[in-house]
């Protein structure tokens, strides 16, 4: 769990710097009888490979492929190179993948988990399903991950998947990451796994069962295809807690339910020795394991007297991970000290309940001291500004004269801190306005292209991934999911609404025709829909979509 958030937190902060050569792996757990993906990526267009000789002391690579990529970010145009290979590993245990070097660089290595390989016997079964949860027990609105695995050692034509009812409780689904294709071999015999993840969030303390998956299709016996056959998997049940009482000594504390909670910070100047009357931005960080950003709470950070602070609007991320989500907030604020001196800035502290333990825990970030130095030249500046004094002036007391000069100096000061303030604001909001709108046209192509992905496999009959295109579109058209097609449906009317709620009856209702001119064509009407809506963009994904459950072979 702390692996998932390191990746995740390390990549938050270093977005201005990436490596050349990045390799990656779609698990990093297996068993020994299971092949995984390695994937290289460059940043350039080289003519030059990976060399992968160092792989074969533990590791048997039984496919390879190559894609190329271009991206246009903020006017920048990128391109990437990307190799991907298909490994089984040669033992059990816990193996480094080496560096692999490409050219003059190298990829940084990884570790990979090789458990005993599943002696379960699957003898004379050519299908079968395997659905699991990550835990047995939870509590309210924490996460659990459910896992779907479908095996297949015949080839499949016209398969679909009746996703399970969810009764007992309220329950929130968000699918996690992109279906996994991989294969296995059990019992000597040979079989093509399809895996597919979501992350379950009760809303309310009972019993959540989760019903029958049903996969369905017409497998090839000899050289004719059979009739429908249908395969179902075990119904789980889960048991969900209510929310504990909060700690004694933060009785309003959040119900924050995670496996691990970072909190951190970071200074722009990174210094705590700052001007008088200079602003500096100060930014926190939550990050949470198994929480969407939207459960994150607001961090609060408190003031000092003689420090004056800003907020700005905070942002909210949620990223998949290997074993569930991971929620980031970030706020960041204006710090701005009156006058010079030393200041001391409160801790923050953010309780949670770790799910692991089933304990309170405090996340916590120590008390800041600042030390402000005088603004430079500040009174012979505001001295100089000051009109001379007449005679009528010199002829006061010097008590007198000396409190005009004061109430003259104080005023300017305070005139000059305000245009200090309105220029640092305005700069930021010069700063944010231009890449908001290339993000407001960047999503809107999105959303074209994935319209366009929609038809192009409506056409082709491959209805599994016009559904996951239909569904990434709703999340930037409405950006409130996670969604269904039944729910898509919900806010359509008309033609389009008709269309997908044919399509969710195919996919995983009762089945039935479907006409795929009239379902495309009823796709197309969706672009009049965002062609003035302000969306948010979503951010980009690095790698296309894996097959969905149907056999690849059959595609």
């Amino acid at each position: 769990m702390v692996g998932r958030l390191a990746v995740f937190f390390v990549g938050l902060w270093a977005l201005p710097a990436f490596a050349t050569v990045v390799a990656t792996i779609d698990r990093a757990t297996i068993d020994a009888n299971e092949s995984f993906n390695l994937s290289i990526a460059m940043d350039n267009m080289s003519s030059v490979e990976p060399d992968i000789d160092a792989l074969s002391d533990d590791f048997d690579v039984l496919g390879a492929r190559e894609s190329n990529n271009t991206r246009i970010f903020n006017g920048q145009i990128s391109q990437q190179r990307l190799f991907t290979y298909q490994l089984m590993a040669k033992r059990e245990g816990t193996l480094q993948i080496p560096p692999i070097r490409v050219g003059n660089e190298s990829s940084k290595p990884m570790v990979i988990t090789v458990r005993a390989p599943d002696t379960t016997d699957a003898s004379g079964r050519d299908i079968f399903i395997e659905v699991a949860a990550d835990r047995s027990t939870t509590w309210v609105q924490a996460e659990v991950v459910l896992t779907l695995r479908v095996y297949r050692a015949v080839v499949v034509r016209q398969a679909t998947l009746r996703e399970p009812t969810f009764d007992g409780v309220d329950v929130l689904i968000q699918p996690l990451g992109q279906d996994r294709l991989f294969s296995k071999q059990i019992d000597g015999r040979a079989y093509e796994v399809s895996e597919r993840r979501y992350a379950l969030y009760p809303q309310e303390s009972g019993t959540l069962d989760i019903g029958e998956f049903v996969y369905q299709g017409r497998l090839w016996q000899g050289s004719r295809l059979s009739s429908h056959r249908l395969f179902r998997s075990e119904p789980l049940s889960i048991t969900v807690e209510p929310i504990p009482p909060p700690p004694a000594q933060f009785p309003d504390a959040d119900w924050l339910p995670a496996s691990s909670v970072e909190l951190s910070e970071r200074w722009n100047p990174d210094s705590r020795t700052i001007v008088a009357g200079e602003p500096v931005t100060r930014e926190l960080r939550l990050t949470a394991a198994g929480l969407m950003g939207a459960q994150l709470p607001p961090l609060g950070a408190d003031t000092s007297d003689g420090v004056r602070v800003y907020p700005d609007q905070p942002e909210l991320a949620t990223t998949d991970a290997d074993d569930g989500l991971v929620a980031a907030r970030v706020e960041r604020y204006a710090v701005i000290a009156k006058e010079a001196g030393s200041y001391t800035l409160p801790a923050v502290r953010v309780p949670w309940f770790d799910v692991d333990t089933g304990r309170w825990q405090v996340a916590e970030l120590a008390a800041q001291s600042l030390n402000v130095e005088p603004a430079p030249n500040a009174a012979p500046n505001v001295a100089a500004a000051v009109p001379p004094a007449s005679d009528a002036l010199d002829s006061r007391p010097p008590q007198t004269v000396l409190r005009l000069w004061q109430a003259a100096v104080a005023a300017l000061t305070l005139v000059w801190l305000a245009t200090l303030l309105l220029w640092w604001l305005s700069r930021r909001r010069t700063a944010t306005v231009q890449p908001r709108r290339k993000a407001l046209a960047d999503s809107a192509g999105q959303r074209r292209r994935l319209i366009h992905a929609a038809q192009r496999a409506a056409g082709e009959q491959d209805f599994a991934n016009t559904a996951a295109r239909l569904r990434e579109w709703a999340k930037l058209e409405f950006g409130d999911g996670p969604w269904s097609l039944s729910a898509l449906a919900e806010r359509l009317d008309g033609q389009p609404r008709q269309a997908i709620d044919a399509l969710n009856r195919v996919l995983y209702g009762p089945g039935g025709d479907i006409d795929t001119a009239a379902l495309a064509a009823a796709i197309g009407q969706l672009s009049r829909l965002g062609l003035t809506r302000p969306v948010r963009p979503a951010a980009d994904s690095a790698l296309a979509p894996l097959s969905p459950l149907g056999n690849p072979r059959a595609q």
